[in-house]
């Protein structure tokens, strides 16, 4: 009995689960990292984000819009282990290894990886329900105005059901767009006036970085700092960067 199959680059199994290519691209994602800290002698942020974007972060979105595991209880193991290959990553940066997580995402401009594929499912989502695309158009079921998605029982796994409350967020001068672009532009103008405005909005989709950056554990962060500058050895060991 065959436990996996890969087609296409995706590896499931029988019951459409996804684990086993989540574990194989963590995995490949973590080698790849693995040989930029034996090989890559300059770690400043201009090199290091390219390496990023081009050599690992793709082993980690892979058709993601297949197999993004949804932010809800039994998934959060996953989630964090994806994540923790972006947050292993950034700790080689030249003058911000030993900065918190959240500290070394905003200066570096970059959002937690569990936000990035959800703003991904949305941008897809525009393709599908605008007619950009000619597939997947069966996936959706759309309110009367045509501009809100309505779940259906077949599960938070499926693009529709894990896109729709955070779809239903989104105004309607953002979804009408004449192109992909055009709705990428839109979409971060309205994230950037919503957190601007200071009035509490609660779940758009970028709260998942919030709720994610909850769930690591940054408690004792001075006390860390403080070992790992003066243990420079096992700073290096652990592939923290204290440059």
């Amino acid at each position: 009995q065959v436990e996996s199959e890969k087609d296409l680059g995706l590896h499931t199994d029988g019951l459409l689960n996804w684990n086993v290519h989540i574990e194989k691209s963590v995995n490949k994602a973590k080698s790849v990292t693995g040989w930029v800290r034996r090989s890559l002698i300059c770690r400043n942020k201009f090199v290091m984000l390219n390496v990023y974007k081009s050599l690992i972060r793709p082993h980690l979105e892979y058709a993601v819009q297949a197999w993004n595991p949804p932010a809800v209880h039994g998934n959060w193991k996953q989630i964090l282990q994806l994540e923790d290959v972006q947050r292993s990553f950034t700790r080689l940066i030249d003058g911000i290894g030993i900065l918190p997580y959240q500290t070394r995402l905003k200066k570096l401009q970059l959002t937690t990886l569990l936000e990035r594929r959800m703003r991904g499912d949305l941008i897809e989502t525009f393709k599908i329900t605008s007619g950009k695309v000619d597939y997947g158009q069966g996936l959706f079921r759309l309110s009367r105005s045509g501009m809100n998605i309505l779940k259906d029982k077949r599960g938070d796994g499926i693009l529709s059901n894990r896109v729709a409350n955070y779809w239903n967020k989104v105004p309607g001068w953002v979804k009408k767009c004449e192109t992909v672009e055009t709705f990428k532009v839109r979409l971060e103008r309205y994230k950037l006036e919503t957190i601007g405005s200071g009035v509490s909005h609660h779940g758009h989709f970028w709260d998942l970085s919030e709720i994610l950056l909850s769930k690591i554990n940054n408690c004792n962060h001075d006390s860390y700092e403080n070992f790992m500058s003066t243990n420079p050895n096992i700073a290096k060991y652990k592939g923290v960067n204290v440059a």
